[in-house]
């Protein structure tokens, strides 16, 4: 009799370490669904679908701040509207 009080316990185990699991990615498929939603959407990051747009937006790290003012003056030179954000 102990023997199938081991083998239902395992099997116990079994099916809950099943169902947490099952929860667990359930929860982080939703928090990645909302964070992809979020990066990708296009009215809060003022990206434009219009291919004929001249606008060159570079994100860039604060290393190079130095050589900013020399691509400003490209893009002026070459009527592009230029955006730079440093990450």
């Amino acid at each position: 009799m102990k023997k199938d009080e081991k083998k239902n316990k395992n099997k116990a185990l079994i099916i809950f370490f099943i169902v947490v699991m099952f929860y667990m990615i359930m929860a982080v498929g939703a928090y990645i669904e909302d964070n992809i939603k979020e990066f990708f959407d296009t009215e809060n990051y003022n990206i434009s679908n219009n291919y004929n747009s001249k606008t060159f937006k570079i994100i860039s790290s604060t290393e190079n701040k130095d050589v900013e003012e020399i691509i400003h003056k490209f893009a002026r030179k070459n009527d592009i509207d230029l955006r730079i954000d440093y990450a």
